[in-house]
């Protein structure tokens, strides 16, 4: 990935088990993904 790439949306589960979507936190805001 580089600077300025768009993400692919994904559902990972955050600390209490919830599935969360990219798309859903981008309707928050930016997102910063570190790998």
């Amino acid at each position: 990935m580089n600077k300025g790439d768009v993400a692919a949306d994904f559902e990972p589960l955050d600390e209490t088990g919830e599935p969360r979507t990219l798309s859903g936190l981008l309707e928050n805001g930016p997102v910063v993904l570190f790998f």
